[in-house]
């Protein structure tokens, strides 16, 4: 129900709509999505299993425009979107509280968005992700089991078995970049850890 991603990102040319890292089901559905939008950085969720109906969610952050100061960064989102198109080493924490049908819950999911170090925004999804998110769980030829993590692109629905066994995807939105450290933690990490993630991890 929580996790922390982080990684390096070092753009060779900016391409609007590019997959940072995503998550689908073997049929192309998507699951998770970061993506490098115009504005900024898009995250998605979609949640067809768990959740007790279909949820749905997303934020894009900076979600200031012009000339509002985003958060406690201390740059406009001008400033934070223009600078999407440098290295920048990208945290992700995600924390879900699942709902109840029975109760007449639903589910969400808080989440902060950290640029070197520093949250660039932070707020609550309308969706948790797919649970379980573990391929090993789901039969071979269950195009509703989730793929591994894909990064650096996202897949639309495809043929069977072309681009891999089993699966029924085509790879798209592919993101022009050199990545690095991508890490997956199972919890959440403080503000302070992500600090120390930055400061240890450094691009090649």
């Amino acid at each position: 129900n929580e996790f922390t991603l982080s990684l390096w990102v070092d753009p060779v040319r900016y391409v609007p709509a590019s997959a940072i890292i995503s998550i689908h089901q073997a049929d192309g559905t998507n699951l998770f999505q970061l993506i490098c939008s115009i504005s900024g950085y898009l995250i998605v969720a979609f949640c067809y299993q768990g959740c007790g109906s279909f949820q749905y969610g997303y934020a894009v952050y900076p979600s200031a425009t012009g000339s509002q100061m985003v958060l406690s960064t201390g740059l406009t989102a001008d400033e934070v979107a223009a600078k999407s198109k440098t290295a920048h080493h990208l945290t992700l924490t995600w924390n879900c509280t699942r709902g109840d049908a029975n109760l007449g819950t639903t589910s969400s999911s808080y989440i902060k968005l950290y640029q070197d170090g520093l949250v660039i925004g932070e707020g609550t999804l309308n969706a948790c992700l797919n649970m379980p998110l573990v391929p090993d769980s789901f039969a071979d030829d269950d195009l509703t089991r989730p793929t591994p993590w894909e990064i650096g692109s996202e897949y639309d629905a495809g043929t069977l078995d072309e681009h891999e066994e089993n699966v029924a995807v085509t790879p798209s939105n592919f993101l022009h970049a050199t990545l690095d450290d991508f890490t997956v933690w199972k919890r959440i990490l403080t503000d302070e850890e992500v600090g120390s993630v930055v400061n240890d991890a450094i691009p090649h």
